[in-house]
């Protein structure tokens, strides 16, 4: 609603949002788990979500497997294409929110209370957002490439995907995603155990010079 107010019109995305919140508050039956993402809507970050295979995008996939049992939250703001992609998605499936802006509570409330972190980048050197999940306890699901795959150990501590090309990487960010959800609705223990994993990890400067020295002098 802040964000809304600093605008002379509502945008469609805004709207629809509320809408579904409303809708989501309003519900008996409460959803049981939580995706999320705090990203930048760029081609790096948000392309793989897009990919389309038999005429459905891969979070249209993921949401249609996640269902009534299920919300996820997208924090974000970014490129045009990117926002009305999501606008549109999220007019299509009501267990979808698209929060079209930033807001460091709203990331911080995101990564705390989230089940399920997804985080397909193409390419990360680096990368925060999986790290500030971990480090509350949420398991997140990644792209295997740069630091993404240095920090999050699949089946361990969160999950990871690969592919050869687009196609193949949106498929495997499919399944793997759908796998999460059904472990987190099966079986409690081994997810408790990956969100122990998760918020057990730690990424500090000192064992990564540690590792530096050791690696090219040892």
């Amino acid at each position: 609603m802040q964000w809304s107010a600093g605008r002379q019109t509502v945008s469609s995305a805004d709207f629809i949002a509320s809408h579904n919140l409303s809708d989501l508050l309003q519900r008996r039956n409460r959803p049981k788990m939580v995706l999320c993402s705090v990203t930048r809507l760029t081609e790096q970050k948000v392309l793989l979500m897009r990919q389309g295979q038999d005429g459905m995008s891969a979070m249209a996939r993921i949401l249609t497997a996640l269902g009534d049992d299920g919300v996820y939250v997208l924090l974000g703001t970014g490129h045009e294409e990117f926002v009305r992609f999501f606008t549109r998605l999220e007019a299509w499936f009501p267990n979808f929110i698209f929060l079209h802006g930033f807001s460091d509570q709203a990331a911080r409330t995101l990564y705390a209370n989230g089940d399920l972190f997804l985080m397909p980048s193409s390419f990360e050197p680096c990368g925060i957002g999986q790290m500030l999940a971990m480090r509350d306890g949420q398991p997140c699901v990644v792209h295997a490439v740069g630091g993404l795959c240095d920090t999050v150990i699949h089946g361990v501590n969160g999950f990871c995907f690969g592919g050869s090309d687009l196609d193949d990487q949106a498929q495997h960010f499919v399944e793997t995603a759908c796998q999460a959800i059904e472990l987190f609705k099966n079986d409690p223990d081994k997810w408790q155990q990956i969100k122990n994993n998760a918020a057990a990890a730690r990424f500090s400067w000192q064992h990564a010079a540690q590792q530096y020295v050791e690696k090219l002098y040892g």
